[in-house]
């Protein structure tokens, strides 16, 4: 019998690693990030905008995004050049470092965008800033990968324009 609540013990504990770590199922190999700053650079590098999923491990409908639209997106490569996509969980405590490499409280994090439902999609440029309205909730495959690339399209011109010289020069003469 103590043998037996040993093996139960290693096997609970190796899933609850899985669980709450930085690890993350490996049927949704989606990268998570607690390191903005790093995802800052790779965005800055790859002028690509960052598309983060807030999520949580049981929330079903997240799973179902994941397996259903995003999962068959990353194998077709629908985000190559559109987007970094970044999973990052809202619930539990301790710090993670923000797009200027400072660490600040997870839930200061979670709030700057307003997460209040999951998941919610959310585009941002490479500081960390909004481009354009996040995709919240999720319901059916087909029409909500038909809305996300084409707001994948959006995030991208936005960010493309922002970072422009030009662009950037003319939001200055406007001030």
């Amino acid at each position: 019998m103590a043998t037996l609540i040993r093996i139960l013990t290693l096997i609970l504990g190796s899933m609850t690693l899985t669980a709450y770590g930085d690890v993350y199922p490996e049927d949704f190999p989606i990268d998570y990030s607690e390191n903005w700053a790093e995802v800052s650079q790779l965005s800055r590098t790859s002028e690509t905008p960052i598309m983060v999923i807030f999520s949580t491990r049981d929330c079903g409908y997240c799973r179902m995004l994941k397996q259903e639209v995003v999962l068959p997106m990353l194998e077709q490569g629908d985000f190559e050049g559109r987007a970094l996509v970044r999973e990052f969980d809202i619930k539990g405590g301790g710090k993670v470092t923000d797009f200027d490499g400072e660490r600040v409280r997870r839930r200061i994090f979670v709030n700057r965008y307003d997460i209040f439902a999951t998941p919610t999609v959310v585009f941002l440029d490479d500081q960390g800033k909004g481009l354009i309205e996040p995709l919240v909730g999720f319901n059916e495959a087909d029409s909500y990968k038909t809305k996300l690339h084409e707001t994948l399209d959006s995030a991208k011109t936005v960010f493309t324009v922002l970072r422009d010289p030009n662009f950037a020069r003319l939001a200055e003469d406007e001030k």
